[in-house]
């Protein structure tokens, strides 16, 4: 995971599929970013992501409640159909605002 700051907020560059096999350390790179770097908003560049599982949806909602109490909005950037497929299904638009990039 690569992260960048500008002054719009945080961005993170996840090379990683969320799944099972790379959860534990997506999460504690993730978290330590975000509140390493408290300001802005919060993107999450999914674009190289080809699969998520149950484990990569409950990440996804941990770091929007991460976000919401620091009053802050995160954003998914996504290319893959099937992932796009599963967050849609899974309703996560209706909290976390999906880009398809």
């Amino acid at each position: 995971m690569q992260t960048v700051v500008n002054e719009k907020g945080l961005r993170l560059i996840s090379e990683e599929n969320f799944n099972s096999t790379f959860i534990d350390a997506l999460q504690k790179k993730m978290l330590e970013a975000i509140n390493a770097n408290p300001n802005g908003d919060v993107v999450l560049d999914m674009r190289q992501v080809e699969i998520i599982d149950s484990l990569g949806l409950k990440l996804l909602i941990g770091l929007y409640k991460t976000c919401q109490s620091q009053n802050r909005l995160l954003k998914l950037e996504v290319l893959n159909p099937s992932v796009l497929k599963v967050l849609r299904v899974c309703k996560l638009e209706q909290l976390i605002h999906l880009e398809e990039n």
